[in-house]
């Protein structure tokens, strides 16, 4: 159907990565399906080549939640304190096994 009326909306490659892209008539249609969407919520059309539909969501839905210092915390931080615990108790006992047995 959007072969034939020539309404083409795509994301796009190369030059255009992370842009949406399409002729006028796609852009077109897709400015009227995102009123739509702000208006009742969604939109699912046949029109906008590519995607079936527009989705409008809460404020939240992108917030994941935690920070990337949280984040960076967890995966290096913690690990890094646990094998410092571990090393100085691996001295600590080193010596004290020397001092016994010497």
């Amino acid at each position: 159907m959007n072969e034939e009326k020539n309404i083409l909306l795509s994301q796009g490659y190369d030059e255009e990565e992370g842009c949406l892209i399409g002729t006028d008539e796609g852009l077109k249609n897709l400015i009227i399906s995102c009123q739509t969407a702000l208006e009742k919520g969604d939109c699912r059309t046949e029109d906008l080549g590519d995607f079936y539909g527009i989705v409008k969501v809460k404020e939240d839905y992108f917030d994941t939640g935690e920070s990337n210092l949280k984040i960076l915390t967890r995966v290096f931080m913690i690990p890094i304190a646990i094998l410092s615990v571990l090393v100085v108790f691996f001295i600590g006992a080193t010596t004290v096994f020397k001092w016994i047995f010497n």
